[in-house]
């Protein structure tokens, strides 16, 4: 998979980032945080948060929970993003129950090593 800016390996790190080094809560709302790069392409969209949540034991476990929290519900808070709406694209491959919005519980309960986050455990 190919994109303008790069392929899914080299959006990822900047997806991370984008993510999950921010100072505070809530960075989303404010006017100069902008949206990721790859937003509104659906594809690309969904395989990273699917790679998020593959790899988030890994790759997310020195985030503050703070940082998990604010990086989580940029991905799956349709108020905070339209990130989530990638993942219920028709035009995918997949359905709307695809890998990716299976392992959302999943992610946030690897990240935290263990210890579900009570905001996604409904």
């Amino acid at each position: 998979m190919s994109m303008e800016s790069g392929t899914i390996g080299e959006l990822y790190p900047r997806w991370i980032a984008f993510l999950f080094d921010r100072p505070g809560p809530d960075w989303y709302f404010d006017p100069g945080a902008g949206e990721f790069e790859a937003e509104g392409k659906h594809a690309f969209m969904a395989e990273l948060v699917a790679l998020t949540c593959r790899r988030a034991g890994e790759d997310l476990r020195h985030y503050t929970d703070a940082q998990l929290n604010a990086g989580f519900s940029y991905i799956f808070d349709n108020g905070a993003s339209n990130v989530v709406f990638s993942l219920m694209a028709r035009e995918l491959p997949r359905p709307p129950n695809s890998a990716a919005s299976r392992r959302s519980f999943r992610c946030t309960r690897t990240a935290s090593g263990g210890a579900a986050k009570k905001r996604w455990a409904t």
